[in-house]
């Protein structure tokens, strides 16, 4: 379970991606910017952007509480508070390819640093021309997606990829690793 400020966050860094692009954007590409400017951050600055756990899928990492209430609000599904609170300002269009995902609302700047704008930005540009189906195939060298991804096959429950693994696939010192598994302690201790 999500705390407030976690959907707030959550939502902030969805609405930020979305708003890049007007026209909207598809699962693949949204899901690929978050996992890479995710993984960027968690090398340079040691922790991540937004509280959740991707999931090693198919088409590459998805984050889990994003997919969950997006789906849900593809489906029309009655949301719970959480979900509501998180899908409030983003649309989903069916399209007979696929969906495509937009805002109705600015995102709440203030919900994010300096530095994680800086990494979503980065992947944004990085994307934003590029087609899905070439920015699918990228996850696939990931270290820390293939070793979820491999794990996933034996057991469906091992699908989640741990913040060591992404930040060792982005390539992140020995420093930064310590620095991350000495928060990852904390937190654990705190909760």
């Amino acid at each position: 379970m999500k705390t407030i400020d976690q959907i707030l966050k959550i939502r902030a860094t969805v609405l930020y991606v979305l708003n890049a692009f007007p026209d909207g954007i598809d699962y693949i590409k949204l899901f690929k910017i978050l996992y890479f400017a995710q993984r960027q951050h968690l090398v340079e600055y040691g922790r991540t952007i937004f509280d959740d756990t991707f999931q090693a899928r198919q088409f590459g990492p998805v984050s889990g509480f994003i997919r969950k209430g997006l789906k849900l609000k593809e489906l029309s599904k009655s949301l719970s508070p959480d979900f509501e609170l998180f899908g409030n300002g983003i649309n989903i269009v069916i399209n007979p390819e696929h969906q495509i995902i937009k805002s109705t609302q600015q995102a709440d700047i203030d919900e994010l640093s300096i530095s994680e704008i800086k990494c979503l930005d980065r992947y944004i540009t990085e994307f934003k021309d590029m087609k899905s189906s070439d920015i699918s195939e990228i996850p696939h060298e990931d270290s820390a997606w293939i070793k979820a991804y491999e794990r996933s096959k034996k057991d469906p429950q091992m699908r989640s990829m741990t913040i060591l693994e992404i930040a060792e696939a982005g390539g992140a010192n020995q420093n930064t690793l310590a620095y991350i598994k000495e928060n990852l302690k904390l937190d654990q201790y705190l909760n």
